[in-house]
């Protein structure tokens, strides 16, 4: 009795594992589209995933030409930024040479002004005598009147040469204020063109930044098509 219930049991067991089976492929069989995707769903999948990629591309494409576009204009500017420096550099060659020379001017300037000063004493001297005196102190009339031309002329002279060299130190710091101005506005020329760098980098930065993001989303979508 005990040997016939085991026996129901097993093939109670055996019934229940073949319809575990077989019930699933028959109604799989019955109805294919409860459990895959249909040949033209499959077909519609891979064309939207192929639109994707498409899209994904053109836009990772645009951004690349941004990307040529904004780095051929930061060459640029870092052509422009180094000019500017080399004209910074030149004139404040030129500003330092023209203090050299303002320098020099004004010592010369002094030179000439204790001359004229050593002759307006000698002159003043020998104004102390009426004519009279020096024509009699004189060994002649030609002496006298020699005398007196040469101490005139050297005192037109000397301030002529004085007046010359005044306006040669004033040229001079016409000059090197004109060159200091230069300075300034290249130097702010140069700071623009800096600025304007920075913010082309940033961008470019970003432009990268997303181009690899698209880039990136195309790569996965390829991988789905596999």
């Amino acid at each position: 009795m005990k040997s016939t219930k085991i026996n129901l049991i097993q093939k109670i067991k055996t019934i229940l594992i073949a319809l575990v089976f077989t019930v699933p492929a028959v109604f799989s069989a019955a109805n294919p589209s409860a459990f895959a995707l249909t040949a033209s769903e499959l077909q519609q999948q891979k064309n939207d995933i192929a639109q994707k990629i498409k899209d994904n591309v053109a836009q990772a494409d645009s951004l690349s030409a941004q990307v040529d576009t904004l780095e051929n204009k930061i060459a640029v500017l870092d052509g422009e930024i180094s000019a500017a420096q080399n004209e910074i550099t030149q004139t404040e060659a030129k500003i330092e040479e023209l203090s050299k020379q303002i320098i020099d001017t004004q010592a010369e300037i002094d030179r000439q002004k204790e001359l004229l000063k050593q002759n307006l004493v000698q002159m003043y001297k020998m104004s102390g005598s009426t004519s009279m005196e020096l024509l009699l102190s004189s060994d002649d009339f030609s002496t006298y009147i020699n005398n007196e031309q040469y101490l005139a002329s050297i005192k037109d002279g000397v301030k002529s040469s004085v007046d010359t060299i005044i306006i040669q130190k004033q040229q001079l710091e016409t000059n090197k204020a004109e060159q200091q101005q230069l300075k300034v506005d290249l130097e702010a020329r140069k700071k623009g063109l800096e600025d304007t760098r920075t913010e082309r980098t940033t961008l470019l930065v970003q432009t990268q930044g997303e181009e690899a993001r698209y880039q990136a989303i195309v790569t996965e979508l390829q991988a789905q098509q596999k």
